[in-house]
């Protein structure tokens, strides 16, 4: 995303967490229960009325603020990521990883090592597990490890489409 995109949907007054407000909570929990496989390395596919749902949402903000592609595109993109990681977030915190840390180690990284267009076996995810570890969680810990990684994930997501780096 460019820097260009965002400024237009703060200029149009746009919010991009529009959608959130506009899904019923039957989709929400779908797409809660749908990000609970990542915890553990899982990619399953997102229910097709759930991500319906989110496309309707997203259809309803967009006539709202007129979005064009990319800005409904970065709307869908955090709608689903705040809602997985809010759901990972309850995961980490069950296997002892405390949020928080993981929030801090992805922030502090530079966006380009915290890219979410790498794949899980790059340099740019080792480097997050580093920056994980360097903050206290236990990458040894499959489990906690699995909880850690996918919530960075969300992470580097959320601040991929808001440029915040």
């Amino acid at each position: 995303m460019t820097p260009f995109i965002l400024l237009s949907l703060l200029a149009s007054g746009a919010q991009i967490d529009c959608p959130l407000g506009e899904i019923s909570d039957s989709a929400r929990v779908a797409l809660a229960i749908s990000s609970r496989p990542a915890a553990d390395g899982d990619s399953p596919p997102i229910p097709a009325d759930a991500r319906a749902e989110v496309g309707r949402a997203v259809d309803i903000c967009a006539a709202r603020h007129g979005w064009n592609r990319d800005q409904r595109w970065e709307a869908t993109t955090f709608t689903l990521n705040s809602i997985a990681r809010d759901e990972l977030a309850k995961i980490a915190t069950a296997r002892g990883v405390d949020p928080a840390k993981v929030e801090a180690a992805i922030r502090a990284l530079p966006a380009a090592k915290r890219s979410p267009l790498e794949p899980p076996e790059s340099a740019t995810a080792q480097g997050i597990r580093a920056a994980l570890a360097a903050q206290g969680i236990d990458m040894a810990d499959s489990a906690r490890a699995g909880a850690a990684m996918a919530l960075a994930r969300t992470w580097s997501w959320l601040l991929f489409v808001t440029d915040e780096g």
